[in-house]
């Protein structure tokens, strides 16, 4: 199975600012790298899809690589290699808000369809 994980996460916040090697353990490079690490020794053939190689420092994109995980730059191209794609939680809340936003436009057109045939069976009818 093909595993493609969009985006390999701030590591300047991980590691310097968070100190969650500190605080809980484990190796950077966490986050979605990890995750990508984590599913490359379990066997699949992984991807990391990320533009900005600023993202992380030389050394965890060398830790990342020698898991097995080819680092693609372009997000499209990534999709073509993939079984399963791994998305930003960000991107799944920035979804679920524009799918709030257009299900609310939508109920209140439907809201107004009903007061619209309301009106007309009403004036029909009288």
């Amino acid at each position: 199975m093909k595993i493609v994980v969009y985006g390999a996460e701030n590591q300047d916040l991980y590691v310097n600012k968070l100190r969650l090697q500190e605080k809980f353990g484990g190796e950077p490079p966490f986050g979605r790298a990890r995750m990508a690490i984590e599913f490359a020794q379990a066997g699949y053939e992984t991807y990391l899809a990320e533009p900005n190689e600023n993202i992380m420092e030389k050394q965890h994109w060398e830790i990342v690589e020698s898991a097995g995980v080819k680092v693609i730059k372009d997000d499209i191209e990534a999709s073509k290699f993939a079984d399963v794609a791994i998305f930003s939680h960000l991107l799944v809340k920035e979804f679920r808000r524009l799918l709030r936003r257009y299900y609310h436009i939508y109920h209140r057109m439907q809201l107004l369809l009903q007061l619209a045939r309301f009106h007309q069976l009403y004036y029909v009818q009288s």
